[in-house]
C-alpha cells in the first residue's frame, strides 16, 4: 500500500525542500509532503541537489526493502536507505497528502 502512495509523487513538481545530512523534507505541488528521517544519498552534494530539484518534476519512484530511489526528470536521484541500520528516528519516512491518511514507513 505504501508503494502505491509513493506513486502519487510521479509527475509532481518540487516547490520547496529542506535537506540536511540526516534528513530531508520535500514539498510538492498539490500540498503533498515527503519527510525522510533515514539516511539518504545522492551522487551530488546536498547543495547541488537543492539547486537541481527546486521546480523539478518527479520522474519515477520505487521502493524495495533496502532503498527508496526518487528520480527526477533532470537526472537527479535521491536514495533513501530503508535498512534497519539507516534509522535515526522511530520512522523512516512520512508521506502527507491533503485529504488522505498519512503514510508512515518504520
Amino acid at each position: 500500500m505504501a508503494t502505491r502512495k509513493l506513486a502519487k509523487l510521479v509527475g509532481r513538481v518540487v516547490i520547496g525542500s529542506d535537506l540536511t545530512p540526516h534528513d530531508a523534507g520535500l514539498m510538492f505541488e498539490g500540498k503533498i509532503a515527503l519527510n525522510t528521517y533515514n539516511r539518504f544519498a545522492s551522487r551530488n552534494t546536498i547543495a547541488d541537489v537543492l539547486a537541481t530539484i527546486e521546480r523539478a518534476t518527479v520522474d519515477a519512484v520505487e521502493e524495495t526493502t533496502d532503498v527508496m530511489p526518487l528520480r527526477f526528470e533532470n537526472g537527479t536521484v535521491i536514495e533513501v536507505a530503508l535498512t534497519s541500520d539507516a534509522y535515526v528516528s522511530p520512522e523512516a519516512m512520512q508521506l502527507r497528502n491533503r485529504g488522505e491518511a498519512m503514510a508512515v514507513w518504520n
